[in-house]
């Protein structure tokens, strides 16, 4: 429970992504406290889930809000209705670009956590639950990439494959990360995809202790 809690903590510290992916370098406590058994990357797994679920992300936004408003779902004729900007594709309005903005933030938040973890899961190389916590953990940090992927990156049809997309980051770093164009992070993504499926096809989690 303590592990869970110091988890779900440090979600909060975690939350202050930066629009350019500047972060401050987390308390090294975090990890040296949380991450030294299974129990703990259960619970950074865990704070992973914790996060996708807020509002901002499949709580909301992702599932029934926000990018319900832009397939025409709602029918918003009240100006003063929170989906009313997006339902007519005027980003340039404070809770749109909120919106925008905060989902971004989420789901690099979600990404640096995976690759905390990553760092982080040699310790219980031994462990039979190894295999299992790093292709989680890929997979996660894959699916999030996949998101903004599709909702930040360009339109390959019109723009290009070679077009500037999105940061990929597959290690912690406390700097900017240069944006790849398309056709990097469509590799970047299935070179996680495919590690992440080698490592959970060894999991046999009926008899894995």
């Amino acid at each position: 429970m303590k592990k869970l809690l110091i988890a779900i903590v440090m979600l909060g510290v975690l939350s202050s992504c930066e629009k350019f992916l500047n972060v401050n370098p987390t308390d090294k406590a975090y990890e040296e406290d949380l991450l030294t058994d299974r129990s703990g990357f259960n619970a950074a797994l865990c704070g992973v889930y914790e996060t996708l679920n807020t509002d901002t992300l499949y709580g909301r936004e992702m599932k029934y809000g926000f990018m319900e408003s832009l397939v025409g779902s709602y029918n918003v004729t009240n100006s003063a209705h929170k989906y009313y900007r997006s339902f007519r594709y005027e980003y340039n309005y404070d809770e749109p670009k909120k919106m925008i903005d905060n989902i971004w933030a989420r789901f690099y938040q979600c990404i640096n956590q995976t690759n905390i973890i990553l760092g982080n899961v040699g310790r219980i190389e031994n462990d039979p639950y190894y295999n299992l916590v790093r292709g989680e953990a890929i997979g996660l940090r894959a699916f999030c990439h996949f998101q903004l992927l599709k909702l930040f990156g360009p339109s390959i049809s019109s723009e290009g494959i070679e077009a500037k997309a999105i940061p990929y980051r597959t290690a912690v770093v406390y700097s900017a990360t240069k944006f790849s164009s398309a056709a990097e992070a469509i590799a970047l993504l299935e070179k996680d995809l495919s590690e992440a499926r080698d490592l959970l096809k060894k999991i046999n989690t009926v008899q894995c202790p």
